[in-house]
């Protein structure tokens, strides 16, 4: 069985919102596997 308990840590993101735009963005230690890194942009219109 995976060593599930290494995949643990601090998570962290933020988010901004103007103009009708949005940018996201978060990271996310795994462990022996590095870091996840993800960026999203939407839109309303």
């Amino acid at each position: 069985m995976y060593k599930t308990s290494e995949l643990m840590g601090l998570a962290a993101g933020f988010g901004v919102k103007a103009y009708g735009m949005g940018l996201d963005y978060s990271m996310t230690p795994f462990g022996g596997l590095g870091n996840s890194h993800r960026v999203s942009l939407g839109a309303t219109f």
